[in-house]
């Protein structure tokens, strides 16, 4: 699981598991996508997200969404 800043994977992945999820396959990316804020008030990054993350770990990331790989719900009623 993965979201802004890992504050919330942890309800995600505890809620997976509990829907029928093996936990061993449940995963909580720490640092999230965006990363932490700095809370150094003296520092000139003071309240941005610059700790951590996977963006700024540089990983891989994209906006293209293969359609392949996303889950289409069922459109039929």
């Amino acid at each position: 699981m993965m979201c802004r800043s890992a504050s919330r994977t942890i309800a995600s992945t505890t809620a997976a598991v509990d829907c029928g999820f093996k936990a061993d396959k449940v995963f909580n990316l720490l640092g999230g996508f965006e990363g932490d804020k700095v809370k150094d008030n003296h520092s000139p990054f003071h309240g941005q997200r610059m700790i951590g993350g996977w963006r700024l770990e540089r990983l891989p990331w994209t906006y293209k969404m293969d359609t392949n790989l996303m889950y289409q719900p069922d459109l039929k009623k």
